[in-house]
């Protein structure tokens, strides 16, 4: 018993070097991402590689998009709270933004399906 752990435990290393080099050598890839990203892999597999790719293109864009409308975001807030604290929406807000956004609220609790919006 104790023999055959130690040979499995040997293979087990000699198998992980071999691995190792042969992603060093180029003959085998590396493991790619975690489980998530594997699984969207397959499911993507059946799918034309012109989709694929531009699906990549939407996923950069929206996240240049979305990093660039919260940076703006961040830094109108940082500068108002600077001039009026925290009171600065009520303040500086017309009443038809007031009302706007209290109706995306309203919306927003009512469909719960929506992700809502972050804080």
């Amino acid at each position: 018993m104790k023999a055959n752990l130690s040979d499995f435990m040997f293979r087990g290393l000699l198998t992980k070097h071999a691995l190792r080099d042969m992603q060093a050598v180029g003959q085998l890839r590396e493991p790619m991402g975690d489980a998530q990203e594997r699984g969207d892999i397959d499911l993507m597999a059946p799918v034309s590689e012109s989709i694929r790719s531009g699906s990549l293109y939407m996923q950069r864009c929206y996240r240049l998009l979305f990093v660039l409308e919260n940076v703006v975001r961040e830094f109108v807030r940082e500068v108002l709270e600077e001039l009026d604290q925290e009171e600065w929406f009520s303040k500086r807000a017309s009443l038809a933004m007031k009302k706007k956004v209290e109706d995306r609220k309203a919306a927003e609790a009512k469909n719960q399906w929506h992700t809502g919006r972050n804080a």
